[in-house]
């Protein structure tokens, strides 16, 4: 790990940032990746994480079986840890999403019904 001012390097805490990759010649060279937005590379921490979680992890909100249970009750907890995170007033909603633009969607039709009330 890159040490300067006792903090590390940003790119060692990423997976798979200083990966090299061929081109077509042949030569290996560190990948960069323009598409942050759709796939972003995950913290080595949080990869660590998923990896320790896997053998716990079940489907959410679907079963009664105690894998299932722990996995529902870290998913729904989640929601508070997020709006501490944001500092957001814990009478507010996190809702998950799959991407900005289904984000956006979900967001545009809430904002839609309170304006159709206004108009009709």
């Amino acid at each position: 790990m890159s040490i300067k001012n006792n903090s590390p390097s940003y790119r060692d805490l990423i997976l798979g940032v200083n990966k090299k990759v061929p081109l077509i010649s042949g030569e290996y060279v560190t990948a960069i990746n323009f598409d942050n937005a759709a796939t972003t590379p995950p913290f080595k921490s949080v990869m660590e994480d998923i990896i320790d979680f896997a053998p716990w992890y079940s489907s959410i909100h679907r079963g009664e079986g105690y894998k299932s249970q722990l996995t529902t009750k870290l998913y729904d907890d989640s929601r508070n840890v997020v709006m501490k995170f944001v500092n957001a007033d814990f009478n507010n909603t996190v809702i998950y999403v799959k991407n900005s633009t289904e984000a956006f969607n979900k967001l545009s039709n809430l904002l839609l019904e309170p304006a159709k009330k206004m108009l009709y």
